[in-house]
This record gives structure tokens, C-alpha cells and sequence, in this order.
């Protein structure tokens, strides 16, 4: 094939002369373009790319000039009326990262003819990589009022404006067999991407049981939508649910109704509950279970606060439970994430027992998923995720595994707590900065601030972070609580 020649080449003149100052930059750029976007498609080529040095210093050094190679390869597949496989690329590539928004952007105001498949590729690639959803809806939306489009081609601009902004747009009705398909691909694909709400969610439902029963093979998304409705206290999603009890088109679901009956009732008398401080909180729990899940979350930051002073204050040494030590009793390194979860669970444990309050490390939620450590009682659990502070993955963890992984379950209602474990200076490895940040944390309270910071405002009320001090290095002057 003339692309392989083109690919021979490069490397033949990389091996020579170990630098790319003889190729100009649209030709390496092109060379990088061909590499990674048909090669890797060819299992049964027997080029390899460990011998492509040159592709690690095209990344390195030509960013930009890769990307608008990249560019119109893909507009090339767009005309073609393909799925892009080189956009896929561009989006799998790490070194794009900060270019991939305005990339795609770029390529939606240009796609309001494009064909249905390739439009669906580009509007998913949107919600999975446009942060900025005010430009993504003005984009789109533009879109979908343009005429002369399929109804194909219109019903994906008007689902994706409707997963933007349900206040302004809604989902199209009576669409072909090939329109729903395509509208499905963007619901399944994007719809856990969105701040989404109950008004939102039963219209999608509507949208899926307009021919007949509620398709099973939806089972997961559909089972999504009846818990994300029972998250609304409202009379709305109260009534909705009810009648989709007695609805044939949701007898597959009726498990999924019953649970979610139940998680709203919890909601709404969370609704006439007025959030107190610990102290209060505190005071009113200590005989009895918590009522609901907001009782149930405060009482989790009181028990953590307490654990705090404990593993501080204590002359016992506690904090080393945490490390691991040599003959003589000093501490090494820190133990696994999962040694510290047993200690920390342990503690729990023996604090909430007496409130008949279970401590469950790996617990099972739903979607297959496995939280750190969940607390529960009389039906309703809160998820906690625990991070070493030198963890990679340290200032993502509450806003993505926690919050999309864990707190999404249908018993959580969205409550969710990340504790972060705080070794001093004996750790490892560094801490991580946050993106914007010039240092790093330099105390376990400064990091809780500026961790609880990085939580979106609107979930602060239900994401949590409290970080626990066991370095052992700073040594509290109050007593050890009692």
C-alpha cells in the first residue's frame, strides 16, 4: 500500500541519522497520521512500531502540526460519510489533551450536513470532551434549528440539545426505526455525561417505551433513569413513579420501581429536614439511627472528625497502624491503600456498631462496581473511596471514580466521602499538584481545603473530603477524645 512506502521511508532515515530536522513538519506530520491511524488498524502487518523513534519526538516536539494534519483527515472522512477513525485517534491520544475541545468544536460547526453515523460519533465525542457546555449548546443547538436536514440527521441534533438543556429542547417523537437507533446511540453513550434531572430522565423514558414494552436489553440505562427519578423529592417524580408501577411497559423494571419508591420517600422527608452542624448532629444521633441519609452522611464527618484527634492525640502510637516498621518499631513506608482501609475500617466499626450501623470494605454496588468502604443502615448506604496523598489520581477521585461510580448508586442518593490518608514527609512519592496550583499541599487541612475546593459547588452539599493525619510528625496539644 503507498502509505507503507511513505512509513518505510521515515524510518529507514530515522535509523540513519536518529533526527527529524530533514523532513519538513507536514511531512512528518502526515507520516505520524498515517502511522497511528491505518497501521494500528492492520493486526497482520508486520511493521512494528518499536523501531519508530521518530513518532516519540514528532509527539514531543510537533503537537500542533500533527493535529491539523489529523484535522483533515478527519473532515476527509467526514464527506465520506464514515465513522472517523481518525478522530478516534486524536481522541485516544494522550498529548492532544489540551486540544481536544476546541478540536471538536471546530468540527461540529462544520458537521450540520454531515451523516448520521459520523454525526453521532462527533456529538458523543462532544459530551465526553467538551467541558464547556454553554459553547458545546450554542453549537448545537444552531445545529438543529438549521432546516433542510434528514429527520435522521435532525433527531441527533435535537437529542443532543435536549441532553444540553431539556428546559429549552425535547426529544423528537414518531421517528423512524433508523432515527430511534440513532437517538439511542447518543442516550446511551452520553446521558450519564450530563447533570441530568428527574423531568429530563422521564421524558427519556417516555421516549423508549413509545412503541411498547421498555426494551430489557436497555436494562442498565433504563434502571439509571428510574434512580436518578428518585432522587427528585418532587410531587412530580413521586406520581411518575407510582403510575409506572401499574404500567406494562415497565414490567421487566418493577424491582428497580419498587427501590426507587422507597430512596424517594427518604428524599422527601429529606426535604423537610433542616441540615444541622456536627455538634448537633452529634448530639441527636448518639442514641438512635439516623433517619435518613443526611443524618446518616453528618454522622460519617463526625466519626471521621473524631478519628482525626484519635490517630494525633493518642500516645499510643496508633498512627503506625498505617506504616509499615523495621525491627526496632520505626515506621518505613506507608502500608497498601487497602491495609490502611482495614484500619480505618476497624475504627469505624467499632464506633457505629452500637448504632446497629454496618462497616463493609470492597463493598458491592450496583453497575458492578466495589466502593472502598461503605457504611450502612436501614437500607440507605454512603460510599467512601480512600486515597494515599501521593495517589496519581488524587484530584480526580472525588469528582470522577466517587461521584460517578459509587454515589451514583440507587441507596447512596448521590452522598459520597473521600478521606485521603496524610503521610508527612516520610512518603514515597510527592503529592500531586492540582492543574492549576504552583505547589503542592504542604498540611493535611490545607489539602482537605483545597481538595473540598475542587468539588463542583452544586455537589459540595453531598461530596465530602476529610483528610486524616498519620504522619505521626505533628503532634496534637488537646487530650485524646473521649
Amino acid at each position: 500500500m503507498w502509505w507503507m512506502a511513505i512509513l518505510a521511508g521515515v524510518n529507514e532515515e530515522w535509523l540513519r541519522s536518529k533526527n527529524i530536522k530533514g523532513f519538513s513538519r507536514r511531512a512528518l506530520a502526515i507520516a505520524f497520521v498515517l502511522e497511528r491511524t491505518y497501521l494500528t488498524e492492520k493486526d497482520e502487518l508486520e511493521f512494528h512500531r518499536e523501531g519508530y523513534g521518530w513518532i516519540a519526538a514528532i509527539q514531543r516536539d510537533r503537537p500542533e502540526s500533527v493535529l491539523d494534519v489529523y484535522e483533515q483527515f478527519v473532515r476527509q472522512q467526514l464527506r465520506h460519510n464514515t465513522r472517523s477513525s481518525a478522530l478516534d485517534q486524536v481522541l485516544s491520544e494522550e498529548q492532544f489533551s489540551d486540544y481536544k475541545e476546541h478540536f471538536i468544536l471546530r468540527l461540529l460547526q462544520e458537521a450540520a450536513d454531515v451523516e448520521p453515523e459520523p454525526l453521532v460519533q462527533l456529538l458523543n465525542s462532544g459530551f465526553s470532551h467538551i467541558a464547556n457546555r454553554r459553547d458545546f449548546y450554542q453549537v448545537v443547538a444552531q445545529a438543529a434549528a438549521l432546516p433542510n436536514h434528514s429527520d435522521t440527521v435532525d433527531s441527533a441534533w435535537k437529542a443532543a440539545a435536549f441532553l444540553l438543556s431539556s428546559e429549552t429542547a425535547i426529544l423528537p417523537v414518531g421517528l423512524s426505526d433508523y432515527a430511534r437507533s440513532c437517538v439511542m446511540d447518543i442516550l446511551r453513550s452520553s446521558l450519564a455525561l450530563v447533570r441530568s434531572n428527574a423531568k429530563q430522565a422521564i421524558a427519556v423514558l417516555s421516549f423508549m417505551g413509545e412503541k411498547g414494552a421498555l426494551p430489557t436489553t436497555d436494562g442498565k440505562l433504563i434502571e439509571f433513569l428510574i434512580a436518578r427519578i428518585s432522587l427528585d423529592p418532587s410531587h412530580l417524580a413521586a406520581s411518575y413513579l407510582q403510575r409506572s408501577r401499574g404500567d406494562r411497559r415497565f414490567v421487566a423494571f418493577e424491582r428497580a420501581l419498587n427501590d426507587a419508591l422507597s430512596n424517594q420517600q427518604t428524599r422527601q422527608r429529606e426535604r423537610q429536614f433542616e441540615q444541622p452542624g456536627w455538634k448537633q448532629t452529634l448530639a441527636a444521633l448518639w442514641t438512635g439511627k439516623p433517619a435518613n441519609i443526611g443524618d446518616l452522611y453528618q454522622l460519617i464527618i463526625v466519626e471521621l472528625e473524631w478519628l482525626k484527634k484519635y490517630y494525633s492525640a493518642t500516645n499510643a502510637d496508633i498512627f503506625k497502624r498505617f506504616w509499615n516498621e523495621d525491627s526496632r518499631g520505626r515506621v518505613i513506608d506507608p502500608k497498601s491503600e487497602e491495609s490502611c482501609r482495614d484500619v480505618l475500617a476497624e475504627h469505624l466499626s467499632l464506633r457505629l456498631s452500637s448504632l446497629g450501623i454496618s462497616v463493609e470494605p470492597e463493598a458491592h454496588l450496583a453497575r458492578d462496581k466495589r466502593a472502598d468502604i461503605t457504611i450502612n443502615v436501614g437500607g440507605m448506604k454512603i460510599p467512601l473511596e480512600l486515597k494515599r496523598d501521593y495517589h496519581a489520581d488524587l484530584w480526580v477521585a472525588a469528582t470522577g471514580q466517587l461521584k460517578k461510580s459509587y454515589a451514583s448508586d440507587l441507596y447512596a442518593g448521590g452522598y459520597g466521602l473521600l478521606v485521603v490518608f496524610w503521610f508527612g514527609t516520610k512518603r514515597p512519592k510527592n503529592i500531586p499538584k492540582a492543574r492549576r496550583a504552583k505547589t503542592a499541599a504542604q498540611t493535611a487541612m490545607e489539602l482537605q481545603r483545597r481538595l473540598a475546593k475542587s468539588v463542583p459547588l452544586f455537589d459540595r452539599e453531598r461530596l465530602g473530603v476529610v483528610v486524616i493525619d498519620v504522619s505521626g510528625e505533628v503532634v496534637s496539644q488537646s487530650t485524646t477524645p473521649s
